[in-house]
């Protein structure tokens, strides 16, 4: 699961994740953009609310998966990610049980942000190049229309695979058919895309509370990537 929760208190995002966590059994969230200290308290929060997880974070994202989990793949964070991109938290040992999760926080496609966009990218891709075992979920800031044939490096977009590519994400106050599809999940040549399926969260809440930020809340909706077993 990937939510950019950008601009919603971290104890409501923590009982907004919990509910979809309890509810559809997610093994790891990722958080874009959200910041390292409100992650920590996603974390920290989650932790009392029951899911036994471990956290990862560095700058602005963070990835958080089940305890049990972290300890079969003994996860750590890669280093090399470019600033403000997004992290990687790899296993010893990538399979398709314990798959390198890359969460990006690409930077968007605006006047003045190209290069820094095109190294974010370029990072990306090398994560995807680097083993067939990956799963990148989270905002890419990009459409369909920004990668070659539905692919990053050897990663090919599972909304795409299942002709919902399309599929808005952004921005949560506007109707659906308005929007576009930027936070999007991609998996490395071991996983078949057209055996994954891709959800947009449209039921989990994304208002804002009086007093917190601009209290609009987030303007992403959650996005739900599920492999299949075995």
């Amino acid at each position: 699961m990937s939510w950019n929760a950008q601009g919603i208190p971290p104890d409501q995002i923590a009982e907004r994740l919990f509910t979809v966590v309890a509810e559809r059994g997610v093994d790891v969230i990722v958080l874009p953009e959200t910041g390292d200290a409100i992650a920590n308290q996603v974390f920290d929060e989650l932790e009392r609310l029951g899911w036994d997880s471990a956290g990862f974070t560095e700058e602005a994202t963070a990835v958080i998966m089940r305890s049990d989990l972290a300890a079969l793949g003994d996860y750590r964070v890669l280093p090399g990610h470019p600033a403000w991109a997004g992290i990687a938290v790899a296993p010893r040992t990538p399979s398709a049980t314990t798959p390198i999760i890359l969460a990006p926080h690409i930077q968007q496609p605006s006047p003045g942000n190209l290069v820094v966009r095109a190294e974010h990218l370029a990072w990306a891709e090398g994560v995807c190049q680097e083993s067939d075992f990956v799963v990148a979920v989270g905002d890419f800031n990009s459409t369909l229309n920004h990668f070659d044939g539905a692919r990053l490096g050897h990663c090919s977009d599972v909304a795409a695979a299942s002709g919902a590519g399309a599929s808005a994400t952004w921005p949560t106050w506007l109707p659906a058919w308005v929007g576009i599809s930027i936070d999007r999940a991609m998996v490395g040549e071991a996983f078949d895309p057209h055996e994954a399926s891709f959800e947009v969260l449209r039921d989990v809440p994304t208002d804002g509370v009086e007093g917190w930020g601009s209290g609009r809340g987030a303007d992403h909706w959650p996005i739900l990537v599920t492999l299949p077993q075995g």
